[in-house]
């Protein structure tokens, strides 16, 4: 005695084609992975990438906020606006930061690795490679003449919000997107832990020390990068698991009978 799943052509038809459809998902998934951060030319931004940050002194005074269950003493040193194109970025939530968990620094929601100005106006920031840490951007790239990179015209900012709104806003971006932040440049401290962290105020510095903690006022996106492989990614991710549940689904629903020394016959 054996058993055999008795399915009608149009039935092997559909789960075949549901298996194609999962195959060629899987493989359009990991390409979209791949290229999602591909980075635009110079071309697809708005002119105002061209501006340096600008810093001025500020009027605001030192004030206290709590985000979830901590308190935290926030002191403004400048006002700063910032044009930059996101060419890396690390949520401080992400499962594998530890640096924000022992700090219980939850007022940190993210970092982002900018460029601006030469950078990208010569299109130099896309033969380089951006990775971000914790607390740091890394750059790395093959390129023969690392003098057509200007580091002043990179900065590695660690955004503090408390608003609800902007916690989204900041939330939103992708590596790619052209973004505009307002805020000022400050110091905090966790006022249960004393855990203190400063500001740099200058842009031609380097190293530790030199990344700028900006409290965020206002965060706008004001030119998308490249949606073509993320939607691509989204939707071939959409169709991997639908055709997937296809097939188990018509695996589970075909009837299976027990003939002896018979094959099961198509319909």
């Amino acid at each position: 005695m054996f058993g055999h799943k008795l399915r009608t052509r149009n039935t092997v038809f559909l789960e075949k084609s549901c298996k194609y459809i999962f195959a060629v998902s899987l493989l359009l998934v990991a390409l979209g992975i791949w290229k999602q951060d591909d980075l635009p030319g110079s071309d697809h931004y708005d002119r105002t990438i061209r501006n340096d940050p600008i810093q001025t002194p500020t009027a605001e005074k030192p004030f206290i906020t709590q985000v979830g269950n901590e308190r935290y003493g926030i002191f403004p040193l400048f006002d700063y606006v910032l044009d930059g194109v996101i060419v890396s970025l690390h949520d401080s939530d992400a499962w594998n930061d530890i640096s924000h968990k022992d700090w219980r620094d939850v007022i940190n929601i993210r970092d982002l690795c900018v460029v601006w100005g030469h950078n990208v106006e010569t299109d130099v920031y896309r033969d380089l490679h951006f990775s971000s840490g914790d607390w740091t951007c890394y750059t790395s790239g093959a390129i023969r003449d690392w003098r057509r990179f200007k580091g002043t015209q990179l900065s590695n900012n660690h955004l503090l919000a408390d608003n609800k709104v902007v916690n989204q806003a900041i939330k939103s971006a992708e590596v790619g997107d052209q973004v505009r932040v307002r805020g000022v440049l400050a110091s905090y401290k966790n006022l249960a832990t004393g855990g203190t962290r400063g500001s740099s105020v200058r842009r031609d510095d380097v190293g530790n020390g030199a990344c700028e903690t900006i409290f965020v006022r206002e965060f706008e996106i004001v030119r998308k990068g490249i949606l073509g492989w993320r939607r691509m990614l989204t939707v071939a991710s959409w169709c991997a698991v639908g055709s997937a549940l296809l097939v188990i689904w018509l695996m589970i629903v075909n009837p299976v009978v027990r003939r002896s020394g018979r094959r099961p016959m198509l319909d």
